[in-house]
């Protein structure tokens, strides 16, 4: 009897501990139902809104803050920007009644904005979207950072260059999503930048694509067109270079006995137009294409070593005894350089290179 009684006993003990056990297991299933209806409600919202009506549309605004520097020798830009998309997703109307409200970008669809051009940036503004009552959505993102730029510097220092700030919703073809330039796109007043100036600028559905033949995805660009400011160019380097080149027509004034002298003045203009021409290099990527700075230049450095051939034939006439020629000779290129000189600037002028 007492064993009976014992095993009573454990088994009893054993039936209370397992009782509390099997409300909680019972819990078990319904617990996954409610994981799974939850990650149902969460991918609802992450997927495209409504998309059995066809593309979603996106208004996107592009403001341009400020523009710091265009970089010709590394092709590149560097900008302040302001942007805005906006779109509408009726599942978030919901959520925000009664008053506007935020969700991360994460939680909720939207058209994974990229900027195509960006080298290196940094953005100010939280990865946050604004939610209205109507289930309007607004995105805001403020960037600032280097930006790549293919330039055509054929035309420098007189050249005009077309600058482009392409956003585009990656992975999205027209098909999903339609980019549209938004009412609140432009440009400050005034910029950084203090050798180029904002001549026009336009919002452009117009996107090039980089990657295979073929690739569709929807954007929409900012395009710039600056000018350089030539004062600088002018006053710093092109009017030095022109004092250089006239002070070695001096030689044409000095005895031709005196070869010294005019060997020096001669090579003295050489060497300064050469210092020249690495300065101004430095300020540019390494083109296959002359520039027309490059043909002034080019033009300048034939002048001068022209009167270096001068002043050794002049001297080569004086020692044999032939003074006259030498005389002959110097007059010639007093009127024959700067002739030559101005022509060749309104020919590196003229010319498409």
């Amino acid at each position: 009897m007492i064993e009976e009684r014992t095993d009573c006993e454990q088994t009893t003990n054993q039936m209370k501990k397992a009782l509390p056990i099997q409300p909680f297991s019972r819990l078990f299933p319904l617990l996954a139902l409610v994981g799974a209806l939850m990650s149902l409600s969460v991918s609802a919202e992450t997927g495209r809104p409504n998309p059995e009506r066809g593309p979603t549309p996106v208004a996107l605004s592009i403001f341009l803050l400020d523009l710091d520097g265009i970089d010709s020798a590394n092709q590149s830009f560097q900008a302040n920007v302001y942007f805005e998309a906006t779109w509408k997703d009726p599942r978030l109307a919901e959520a925000s009644r009664g008053g506007g409200a935020t969700r991360r970008l994460e939680e909720i669809w939207h058209p994974r904005l990229q900027i195509l051009n960006q080298q290196r940036i940094w953005s100010s503004m939280p990865d946050v979207a604004e939610i209205a009552p109507d289930g309007t959505v607004t995105q805001r993102a403020r960037v600032w950072g280097n930006f790549s730029q293919p330039l055509d510097l054929r035309e420098f220092p007189f050249d005009s260059q077309r600058i482009e700030i392409p956003v585009v919703a990656a992975g999205y073809t027209p098909d999903e999503v339609t980019l549209a330039p938004g009412p609140e796109s432009g440009i400050g007043e005034t910029f950084s930048i203090a050798d180029w100036t904002i001549a026009d600028w336009q919002m452009t559905t117009e996107v090039a694509i980089p990657g295979a033949e073929g690739a569709r995805e929807s954007g929409v660009a900012m395009v710039l067109e600056a000018e350089r400011l030539r004062g600088y160019y002018w006053i710093k380097v092109i009017a030095p270079l022109i004092l250089i080149v006239a002070m070695s027509w001096a030689v044409n004034w000095i005895d031709p006995k005196d070869i010294g002298t005019k060997i020096s003045i001669t090579i003295t203009a050489m060497l300064t137009l050469i210092a020249y021409r690495f300065a101004i290099g430095a300020a540019l990527p390494q083109i296959s294409y002359l520039t027309r700075m490059d043909l002034f230049i080019l033009f300048s450095t034939i002048l001068i070593y022209a009167s270096l051939v001068t002043v050794v034939t002049t001297a080569a006439f004086s020692n044999k005894g032939k003074p006259e020629i030498a005389k002959r000779i110097d007059q010639v290129s007093r009127w024959g350089f700067p002739l030559f000189f101005v022509t060749s600037w309104i020919f590196s002028m003229a010319i498409r290179t």
